[in-house]
C-alpha cells in the first residue's frame, strides 16, 4: 500500500514499506527503556499495514485502519483482543473518536469521504464527502464538530456531528496532513507539509487567525488542553513544542527519525511520539521538555494513540502489520 501523506519524499518511505535509514535505531529496547515507567506489554496482530489508529477511553476501546484490507478493527482494551472488523468505505486512512457520542469517524481514500460509525453497534450510518485528500481528521467533543484537512486542496473541512454535513470549509497552508484540537480553546490547528507551518482556527469564526511558522515540514499535531500547549512532529526528526497563547514555539526536541504520530496523555504530563525510521517511540516529559525514554516497538511506527484512563499508549506499525500497547510498570 503506498503510504498517503504529501512528506513521502521527505520522510524517504519506500512505495510499500518504511525502510529503516542508515544508521537508524533498532527496534530492540535501548537502555533508556530500563529507567522509563513504560513498556510494550502486547503485541496485537491487525489487518496489514495500519495507518490510523484512535482511542474510545469512556469505553476502552481502540479502532485501527487498514488502507490495503478496506476495514477497521476493533480492540477491547482491557483484553487486547479484537472483538469486531468493520468494513470500511474504500480505503480506511485516519481515524477519530468522539467519546460523549460514541461515534467514530474514518477517512477513505479514494473518495474523499469520511464515514461515520456507531460505537455502540459497530455499523456505518453515514458518509460524508469532503476533498479529494482527507488526510487527518480530530474531533472537538465539546463542539462534535469534525476537522478533516485536504492535502490536495490546502483546506480544513468543518463537519457538524449532528447533521453530519460539511458546515465550512476554510483555506489553510500547502499540504495540510494533520489536525488537533483543543476543546478548552476551541481551537483547530492544522498542520502544513510543504509550507512548513501551522495554521491556527478558530472554532467559533471558522478563520485562520494566526500561522505559526516552524524550521521543517509539519506533519502531525496533538494538543494538551490543560496546559494549551501543541507538540507539531516534524520531518528533520525533531517536536516542536507551541505556546497556544502566544503561538509561539517554545521548544525543540529531538527525537528518533523520522517522526510521524503524535499523542498526548494530559493527565500525567507525558507526550509519546512514533518515530517512523527508527522503530520506536520517544517519551517526553511535558514539563521538562526532554526525552525521558525511548521504546523500541514494531517495524514502521506511523501513529500513536493514548487512553488518558489508563494512561496506555498504542503504536501502529505499518511494516510489521501489528499493534504495540505501551503500559505504565510503575507509579508516575
Amino acid at each position: 500500500m503506498k503510504l498517503h501523506w504529501r512528506a513521502i519524499g521527505l520522510l524517504t518511505i519506500a512505495t510499500t514499506a518504511l525502510v529503516p535509514m542508515a544508521g537508524a535505531a533498532a527496534a530492540s529496547p535501548s537502555p533508556a527503556i530500563a529507567a522509563s515507567c513504560f513498556k510494550v506489554t502486547a503485541t496485537i496482530h491487525v489487518a496489514p499495514a495500519p495507518f490510523g489508529v484512535a482511542v474510545n477511553p469512556a469505553t476502552n476501546t481502540i479502532y485501527v485502519t487498514s488502507g490495503q484490507q478496506n476495514t477497521v478493527s476493533v480492540i477491547n482494551g482491557q483484553t487486547n483482543k479484537i472483538t469486531a472488523t468493520i468494513p470500511g468505505g474504500g480505503s480506511p486512512n485516519v481515524v477519530a473518536v468522539n467519546s460523549r457520542t460514541d461515534t467514530v469517524y474514518v477517512t477513505n481514500l479514494p473518495g474523499g469521504t469520511v464515514s461515520v460509525i456507531d460505537g455502540r453497534t459497530n455499523k456505518i450510518t453515514a458518509t460524508v464527502t469532503v476533498g479529494p485528500d482527507p488526510d487527518g481528521i480530530a474531533v472537538d467533543p465539546a463542539t462534535g464538530r469534525i476537522y478533516v484537512v485536504d492535502g490536495d486542496v490546502h483546506t480544513l473541512s468543518v463537519i457538524s456531528g449532528r447533521t453530519n454535513k460539511v458546515i465550512a470549509t476554510v483555506p489553510v497552508g500547502t499540504s495540510p496532513q494533520g489536525v488537533a484540537v483543543n476543546p478548552a480553546t476551541d481551537t483547530i490547528y492544522a498542520t502544513n507539509v510543504f509550507s512548513r507551518d501551522v495554521s491556527v482556527v478558530d472554532g467559533h469564526t471558522n478563520k485562520v487567525t494566526a500561522t505559526i511558522n516552524l524550521n521543517g515540514a509539519a506533519l502531525r499535531a496533538a494538543a494538551d488542553p490543560k496546559t494549551d500547549t501543541i507538540y507539531v512532529s516534524n520531518a528533520v526528526g525533531t517536536v516542536q513544542v507551541i505556546d497556544g497563547q502566544k503561538n509561539k514555539v517554545t521548544a525543540t526536541v529531538t527525537v528518533g527519525h523520522d517522526p510521524v504520530g503524535v499523542a498526548v496523555d494530559q493527565n500525567i504530563g507525558k507526550v509519546f511520539v512514533a518515530n517512523a525510521n527508527s522503530d520506536s517511540v520517544s517519551l517526553i516529559n511535558e514539563g521538562t521538555n526532554k526525552v525521558s525514554a525511548t521504546i523500541g516497538v514494531g517495524s514502521a511506527p506511523l501513529v500513536v494513540a493514548v487512553n488518558p484512563q489508563t494512561h496506555a499508549a498504542y503504536v501502529a506499525n505499518n511494516s510489521s502489520g501489528t499493534l504495540s500497547v505501551l503500559t505504565r510498570h510503575c507509579p508516575i
